[in-house]
């Protein structure tokens, strides 16, 4: 079956569908900068058509696209983490060092761990984000659920007994160890 085509003769193709479908596949393989940089133009030029596809996907593939996304976030709790601790600490307009990312995924990784092996553990700002605290690896610490539910936002400005940055620095291979033969 041929395919129509402005440049053939009588406006259809010199070749057929599986050949065209072929070429277009070599060429692309050939050529993948080149393709991603007119993908990227074409979707730029045609941002509310994409929009209306994507969310007609989505309606179409609900409960699919629901079930992926609760896998995700189970299968990457660190990483949410991140990302809520991201958006309150952008609430409060605190900006998160780019050196205290790695130690504060550290810390949330060590808590999980904790958590599964103990009973219930949190990360805590010693002085709360809503009182001016920072969301930086200095300013948490892994605490018991009871003492940082019991602490709600109230600003101590006093280290407990937790695991601190400082601590995660000090025994970095012994924490190493621990997150990764989980």
């Amino acid at each position: 079956m041929f395919h129509k085509s402005k440049k053939g003769v009588f406006g259809i193709s010199t070749c057929c569908n599986k050949c065209k479908a072929e070429t277009d596949k070599e060429y692309r393989l050939k050529n993948t900068d080149k393709v991603r940089n007119k993908k990227a133009e074409w979707v730029a030029r045609n941002t509310e058509h994409v929009k209306a596809k994507k969310r007609k996907d989505y309606i179409n593939n609900r409960e699919k696209v629901r079930a992926r996304v609760k896998k995700w976030k189970s299968e990457n709790k660190e990483i949410l983490y991140e990302i809520k601790a991201k958006r309150r600490a952008k609430k409060f307009s605190n900006e998160i060092d780019g050196n205290d990312k790695l130690l504060i995924r550290d810390l949330y990784k060590l808590r999980d761990i904790l958590s599964r092996d103990f009973r219930g553990f949190h990360v805590d700002h010693i002085i709360p984000i809503s009182k001016g605290g920072a969301h930086s690896a200095s300013n948490l610490q892994i605490v018991t659920m009871e003492h940082n539910l019991s602490k709600g936002n109230s600003c101590t400005n006093v280290r407990i007994s937790g695991i601190t940055k400082e601590d995660l620095l000090m025994h970095k291979d012994l924490f190493d160890a621990i997150i990764n033969s989980k």
